[in-house]
C-alpha cells in the first residue's frame, strides 16, 4: 500500500511527536551495564523466581484449537512427518483430532511464560517423552494415569513409541483407561 492508499482510509492529519532523547554519560552506562550483569548474575544462582518477579509473557504457543481440553507436550523442537502422523493415529483412536488439542512443543513451552500449563487449563495432559520441564517432577512412572492439577499421561518418546509394539500396547491400555475406552 502506497501514501495514496493510505490517505484513503484516514481522513484526519496524524502529527508524530518525537519522544525526548536522553542521553547517558558514561559513567551512567557502566553502572546500566552493571546493574544488567548483576540482573543476569542473579537469574543464574536464583533460577527460583516468584510470580512477581517473572516480566508479562504470553501462554506458549501451541498448534490445534484446543476444544477438548487436551494437551498434548512433545520432547525437542518439531515432530517429524512420521511422528506427527503416528501421533494423528493415536488421536483418531481416541476420538480426538487436531482441532480438540492444544500440541505443544518442550521449545514452544519453556519460550512461553513458565506457568502456561496452569494458563491453558487442560482437563488432561499427554506428554510424550522428557522435557526439561517442572512438569516432569510430577512423573511417577510411564503408562499410568497421574492425577493432581490435571490429570497426566506420560509416555515414552513419539519416535520411540513408534518403534516399539510394547510400548504401543501399554500406550493404548493407558490411553483406554484415560479415555474411557472399552475394546
Amino acid at each position: 500500500m502506497n501514501l495514496k492508499e493510505i490517505s484513503l482510509f484516514l481522513t484526519e492529519p496524524i502529527v508524530l511527536i518525537p519522544e525526548p532523547k536522553t542521553v547517558l554519560r558514561s559513567d551512567e552506562m557502566t553502572a546500566s551495564k552493571s546493574s544488567l550483569a548483576s540482573v543476569s548474575e542473579e537469574t543464574k544462582t536464583n533460577p527460583q523466581k516468584t510470580v512477581e518477579d517473572i516480566p508479562d509473557m504470553d501462554t506458549a504457543v501451541y498448534k490445534g484449537n484446543f476444544q477438548k481440553g487436551l494437551l498434548v507436550l512433545h520432547q525437542g523442537n518439531t515432530l517429524s512427518e512420521e511422528s506427527q502422523r503416528f501421533l494423528m493415529t493415536i488421536l483418531k483412536a481416541v476420538n480426538h483430532s487436531l482441532k480438540d488439542i492444544a500440541l505443544l512443543s518442550e521449545a514452544d513451552l519453556l519460550v512461553g511464560h513458565p506457568d502456561s500449563i496452569t494458563h491453558l487449563n487442560p482437563t488432561s495432559i499427554l506428554i510424550f517423552g522428557k522435557l526439561a520441564h517442572p512438569v516432569m517432577q510430577r512423573k511417577k512412572s510411564d503408562y499410568t494415569i497421574f492425577q493432581d492439577e490435571h490429570t497426566m499421561l506420560f509416555a515414552d518418546d513419539l519416535e520411540e513409541l513408534e518403534k516399539n509394539k510394547l510400548l504401543k500396547k501399554k500406550l493404548w491400555t493407558a490411553l483406554q483407561a484415560l479415555f474411557n475406552i472399552n475394546s
